[in-house]
């Protein structure tokens, strides 16, 4: 009897949106529009511009003991592990460019997908993690 009463009210909500919709067209008009969020992913060859130009607030995804061994001038440790846990840790950044790497690049597609669902509004995804930067500037 529930599980009817709470697909008959589902039915009813998406009735009366339509409804809405059909009456007052404009009303679409005045509901903020969700900023989306703006994902670039950048090869090594291209990151010195950005940091140059861009100013971005630089993430290192890995754990602290592979951060100590080496990274990126500039960048904080925020390991994915404690921003899966406390994923508003990086939000103070929200209308700041930021810049993701990890070891390779599995991490930060993680932390993308954490932070495009927080809505910031420009992230660089480093392709080839700090492994590729390391090649690339010996």
């Amino acid at each position: 009897m529930k599980k009817i009463i709470k697909t008959n009210f589902r039915i009813s909500s998406v009735v009366f949106g339509v409804i809405i919709l059909f009456l007052f067209p404009g009303f679409i008009s005045v509901l903020p529009a969700a900023e989306k969020t703006h994902v670039r992913w950048i090869g090594v060859d291209q990151i010195n511009k950005i940091i140059e130009e861009q100013k971005p607030v630089i993430v290192d995804l890995r754990t602290p003991g592979e951060y100590q061994r080496g990274y990126i001038s500039g960048a904080i440790n925020v390991p994915i592990e404690f921003l899966r846990s406390n994923r508003a840790t990086l939000d103070i950044y929200k209308d700041n460019p930021v810049l993701l790497y990890c070891r390779t690049i599995n991490k930060t597609d993680l932390a993308l997908w954490f932070l495009e669902g927080r809505r910031f509004k420009s992230i660089y995804a480093l392709k080839g993690g700090y492994e590729a930067y390391r090649l690339h500037s010996r």
